[in-house]
């Protein structure tokens, strides 16, 4: 690996069902800070400066685990979850180790540049059998759960972003450290909107049998979405400063997401001493929100 970057690995503790607990753990590349020359995907067409923390790990991430850890990750085994604004795919990956079944997206640098080599190093190569329903095509075995990546641009039509897989299909959305800047506030609240609405047809194959080698898929029933709430789980620290004109403050994002009609409620208040990039002690105070279409 290129001394660009620095691997991390996340301890999910004990999981697993009936019985059978084992022990996961994540290992992710991040970006080196140590690194001066550190360019990836700097100058691609599709690169935004929000783009470039891609290869970083927010404290939100870290806090995201944390919770999925503790609290969530139960509940979204064998769940289709679309993780917004993956970056380096940690809290995707954890979840996907924990039984869910996760479609990572970002920018297609990022997505190419970091999302899809933090798969590799952490897919299940040894796994021959047939994975479950229901997979995202192209998926791979990562723990209890399955995972792919695929790019999404807030900025462009859902619609036009649909193949292989359509993230309006997925049941839940996870996002960390998403908008801490008000130039992408109102794309994420969108794209966030239209997921949890769907389609106005929104079904989805749930017996399909995903083929490991190609991710074909075969046969199965037709569900339809439409019939289930779809709920998101948003992670966020306020950043801003009075009259800050860069950072999206907690009261301007709450207005925000209102105004798309998604409701808010406030899941967890932590302040907890974690890592900034800087691998420092930070406390910082972390939020974790519930959102849903009204």
């Amino acid at each position: 690996m290129s001394e660009d970057y620095e691997l991390l690995s996340f301890d999910l503790g004990n999981n697993g069902s009936a019985g059978a607990a084992t022990s996961s753990t994540i290992t992710i590349a991040r970006r080196n800070l140590e690194s001066e020359d550190f360019t990836a995907g700097l100058f691609d067409d599709d690169m935004t400066l929000a783009g470039v923390t891609g290869w970083s790990v927010w404290e939100c991430a870290r806090g995201m685990v944390t919770v999925l850890k503790e609290e969530l990750g139960a509940s979204l085994a064998g769940k289709r979850v679309v993780e917004l604004g993956s970056g380096t795919g940690l809290a995707g990956l954890a979840a996907a180790s924990l039984g869910a079944h996760v479609l990572l997206t970002d920018l297609k640098t990022v997505t190419e540049g970091i999302i899809i080599p933090n798969i590799h190093r952490n897919e299940d190569k040894t796994s021959t059998t047939t994975l479950p329903p229901p997979s995202w095509t192209g998926s791979v075995r990562v723990g209890h759960g399955t995972v792919v990546a695929q790019p999404l641009d807030w900025t462009k039509d859902i619609a036009l972003q649909t193949i292989p897989n359509d993230p309006r299909e997925a049941e839940v959305i996870i996002a960390a450290d998403t908008i801490f800047l008000l130039d992408i506030l109102e794309p994420f609240v969108q794209t966030l909107a239209t997921l949890l609405r769907g389609r106005e047809k929104d079904t989805y194959n749930s017996n399909k049998i995903v083929d490991q080698a190609g991710g074909t898929n075969h046969g199965g029933d037709t569900h339809h979405l439409g019939d289930r709430k779809r709920i998101a789980y948003f992670a966020y620290i306020d950043r801003s400063k009075p009259g800050s004109k860069s950072f999206a403050s907690l009261e301007v994002v709450t207005a925000a997401l209102a105004a798309a009609g998604i409701v808010t409620t406030e899941l967890r208040e932590r302040t907890m001493t974690t890592l900034n990039e800087q691998n420092k002690e930070i406390e910082v105070v972390w939020r974790i929100f519930t959102l849903a279409a009204n």
